[in-house]
């Protein structure tokens, strides 16, 4: 099993149990157009966004954001990067 499927096994196993704790998580594919497949996991809770990246080539990518409320311009939700501490 290639590093795309096991990704896609990883969401289909957990899924159901992080939606039922109220997280929503996604699912994308690879896009057959492209040269370098690639396949992505997003979970999202009301204070954080992490998307993980895997490759064909096994490289990896971790994005994670904290989300956070704006005062100044009228409270629209926004998103950065944690600080590294």
């Amino acid at each position: 099993m290639d590093s795309l499927n096991r990704l896609q096994a990883w969401h289909d196993d957990v899924a159901p149990t992080l939606r039922g704790a109220g997280y929503v998580i996604e699912f994308a594919g690879p896009i057959e157009a492209r040269l370098k497949q690639s396949a992505s996991v997003l979970v999202e809770s009301t204070s954080r966004i992490a998307k993980l990246t895997v490759w064909s080539t096994g490289e990896a990518e971790l994005d994670l954001f904290e989300i956070w409320a704006g005062l100044k311009d009228g409270g629209t939700s926004r998103a950065r990067a944690p600080s590294r501490s």
